[in-house]
């Protein structure tokens, strides 16, 4: 009998928990920027799933045993167009869920080709206080990494642990 009573609180609840499985998928963009927090790049991969024109993605950031930064998109040139060709972390190591490649942490971001994580190069990431953004242009231009298997499905960026990330809109490139 309550129900009855409060069909609108009811319904507008239920909205409300189904709008927050969304929540792990950050839409980019035009004049819009990934934004990574430089203190959330550890020896431990984190993925930044991304939405860019209608193209589900993902960056990977993990410190090297220099200590140095490594941010790449979470696929490689040769295994991307199965849809599968993504990366989850194994000790020292990126290992390919579709060939299953190992990948040193530290080669990534240095070297590029074959089963290696498609590097974003240095000049295309901006460094604004204690975070790195990524434009929308540089992922827009690299879309074709992400386009192999079925975009509808969750699965084919289910490889990390998707967070919300916080966009700027400052129309700065």
């Amino acid at each position: 009998m309550n129900c009855v009573k409060y069909p609108l609180l009811l319904t507008a609840l239920i909205l409300i928990i189904l709008s927050s499985c969304e929540k792990d998928k950050t839409v980019i963009k035009e004049k819009q920027f990934l934004i990574i927090p430089v203190k959330e790049i550890t020896e431990t991969v984190k993925f930044y799933p991304a939405i860019v024109d209608d193209i589900k993605m993902e960056i990977l950031t993990v410190k090297a045993s220099d200590e140095t930064n490594r941010i790449v998109f979470n696929a490689c040139e040769r295994c991307c167009e199965t849809g599968e060709g993504f990366f989850e972390q194994e000790e020292s190591y990126l290992i390919c869920r579709y060939c299953q490649m190992r990948v040193h942490i530290d080669s990534i971001g240095i070297t590029s080709g074959g089963c290696q994580p498609i590097p974003i190069p240095e000049d295309e990431m901006q460094i604004k206080g204690d975070t790195i953004r990524i434009s929308y242009n540089t992922l827009s231009a690299n879309t074709q990494w992400f386009t192999g298997g079925d975009q509808d499905s969750n699965e084919t960026l289910n490889t990390g642990t998707g967070i919300e990330l916080p966009l700027i809109d400052d129309h700065e490139e």
